[in-house]
């Protein structure tokens, strides 16, 4: 049930994907500041995107009985409710982050996630070049969530909330959002994330929260 919420979460998104993404090749082509879209960068972006979801596909299943393996062997026990929905929040990009940091931080998997940041552009399209080995290393740093007592369901339902978080700020027709970038990331933060300013480099670790 968990693997099928994903992809039928997934599968609603994806068309989202694509209708942003030229809503903003559209908005890009009329803003002389924006980089906007090149073809051949684009279907690099698209291809890894497919092939992340390819081999996404069979592996999720196995993640996801690890995450139920852990699960009954629970900690605690969540009742659903606003509490257990923030803490799994909280929780959730806490693994993400660290997820992240070591990608930056250990060579063997920045060789992995340099993907990501490989393309000379900052658009929508660039959210989904996803690394390929993403799905045998990353299921890892989420194994304290079931096993704390977070339900499998839940977990699945934050990791996909959390991609679609991430979509969104891969673009440089959002500038400052205000206050609203001193709690969240949003795409001013994230476009200077990989950025060669020694000041933000190698920060900005977390995916919906600024840290």
């Amino acid at each position: 049930m968990e693997a099928g919420s994903y992809w039928q979460i997934l599968s609603i998104a994806i068309p989202i994907f694509f209708l942003t993404m030229v809503i903003e090749w559209r908005i890009a082509k009329g803003n002389a500041k924006s980089r906007g879209y090149m073809s051949k960068d684009t279907a690099a972006s698209l291809s890894m995107g497919i092939g992340y979801l390819l081999i996404q596909l069979p592996l999720k299943g196995m993640a996801l009985g690890l995450y139920l393996w852990l699960y009954n062997r629970r900690l605690f026990d969540f009742e659903l409710g606003v509490f257990s929905w923030v803490l799994l929040i909280i929780a959730e990009d806490f693994c993400f982050y660290w997820y992240h940091r070591t990608h930056h931080t250990f060579r063997i998997l920045w060789a992995s996630h340099v993907n990501h940041h490989s393309s000379k552009f900052y658009n929508l399209s660039t959210a989904l070049r996803q690394p390929w080995t993403a799905p045998l290393i990353g299921p890892f740093f989420w194994l304290p969530l079931p096993f704390l007592g977070f339900p499998v369901e839940w977990i699945v339902i934050q990791q996909v909330l959390n991609l679609l978080y991430q979509y969104w700020i891969h673009t440089e027709l959002i500038g400052s959002m205000g206050w609203f970038g001193l709690v969240f990331n949003t795409p001013s933060h994230h476009y200077l994330h990989p950025g060669p300013n020694q000041r933000y480099l190698n920060k900005n670790h977390a995916s919906k929260s600024i840290v």
